[in-house]
């Protein structure tokens, strides 16, 4: 008997180093965005509250 769907090498899942660097810094990138984004929304809500606290830039 013989199995008609084709075996796969169970490393054809695993993505390259590239690959991997590429998503990591996409990752990056949009952590950094979320965190300006966060940022913005924060300032926002103090000077609707009135409060005048300076945001750090970390």
């Amino acid at each position: 008997m013989t199995d008609a769907a084709p075996r796969h090498s169970p490393l054809q899942a695993v993505p390259s180093a590239d690959e991997i660097r590429k998503r990591l810094a996409e990752t990056l990138a949009e952590r950094r965005a979320l965190k300006d984004l966060l940022r913005v929304a924060v300032q926002i809500e103090s000077d609707r509250a009135g409060a005048s606290l300076p945001l750090s830039k970390n």
